[in-house]
């Protein structure tokens, strides 16, 4: 909490998705949890077969990935599928700060919250027609 006008000149040096003191000392303690580990482990596991399966059915490029997120390559502009999931109220993030600009990074979740995110997606390619000579 600040006056307005101090957060205004804060906010542009602030890291995207930054992490406070709180969360952080909550992040320890979690790392303290392995069975707690395991399971966010075998959920992410879950939630990238469900992209994987996807973007297999719907003919996406994508890179495999250790983390929790997957790389997906939309043969079109990033910020175009951005902004359509934006508007529909989900957040991914476009790969052209990456130098990927057909791509989107999106973050596994729950099977709910990874179901309404391909919902969506499956959306935007039925309704929007990609061109066929984009390269990764």
């Amino acid at each position: 909490m600040a006056d307005e006008d101090i957060i205004q000149k804060l906010d542009p040096s602030r890291e995207p998705f930054n992490v406070n003191t709180f969360a952080q000392n909550i992040a320890i303690v979690a790392l303290e949890d392995q069975a707690f580990i395991e399971k966010c482990k075998e959920e992410n596991q879950k939630g990238l077969k469900q992209y994987y399966d996807f973007c297999n059915e719907e003919n996406l490029a994508y890179y495999p990935s250790q983390g929790n997120f997957i790389f997906i390559h939309f043969k079109q502009d990033a910020d175009v599928v951005f902004q359509y999931l934006l508007e529909r109220g989900y957040i991914a993030r476009s790969g052209k700060s990456f130098g990927f600009p057909n791509s989107l990074r999106v973050t596994i979740g729950s099977t709910e919250e990874n179901e309404g995110m391909i919902n969506a997606i499956k959306t935007f390619l039925n309704e929007v027609e990609a061109p066929s000579d984009s390269l990764l």
